[in-house]
């Protein structure tokens, strides 16, 4: 779904980075990065909160978008099923790539089936062991990332990253 005239936040490095020389540094950078994800929920829900033209009235709805932002287009892509770890990559490859016009950062969401006892397949299963959960229809298995492409030393790209993961009662993580 492309959208035109949408809010989007300018995602920096300082957003995703842990600011040490703030006065609060940990609560700042959780209300940022709270922001960032909630925008990027909100996007991949198509709200019409995000459209720059957008009047709703204060008693429906307060949502704001993240503060700075600029308008611009907006692309969401739905993905029904399962999707590679070939695909993840070349995502990031792209936003990497010198010869691509780079978005300010790409957001992958993936919501995965609850009620399975494993979460993922790893690529060498002598190696890596994926973590169990008891399946259970109330169980959460929500992950979001967010990447944004930063120039490196030399003109070298680089990338930072941030993770959010919905972890339920029923993970067995959680300890």
């Amino acid at each position: 779904m492309k959208r035109t005239n949408t809010y989007i936040p300018n995602v920096t490095a300082d957003t995703l980075m842990l600011q040490e020389n703030d006065e609060d540094p940990l609560e700042d950078w959780e209300e940022s990065v709270s922001e960032m994800f909630e925008w990027v929920g909100m996007a991949a829900l198509g709200s019409q909160r995000l459209s720059a033209g957008d009047r709703c009235d204060p008693y429906i709805s307060v949502y704001a978008p993240p503060d700075p932002s600029q308008v611009g287009d907006l692309t969401v892509i739905g993905w029904t099923g399962l999707i590679t770890s070939e695909f993840l990559s070349q995502v990031v490859e792209t936003i990497l790539s010198p010869n691509v016009a780079s978005p300010s950062f790409v957001s992958v969401t993936a919501h995965a089936v609850p009620t399975s006892p494993v979460t993922y397949i790893p690529d060498d299963p002598l190696k890596a062991h994926p973590s169990l959960r008891a399946p259970h229809v109330d169980a959460e298995d929500t992950i979001s990332v967010v990447y944004m492409r930063e120039e490196g030393a030399a003109g070298q790209a680089g990338c930072s990253w941030l993770l959010a993961e919905s972890m339920g009662r029923w993970d067995k993580r959680r300890g």
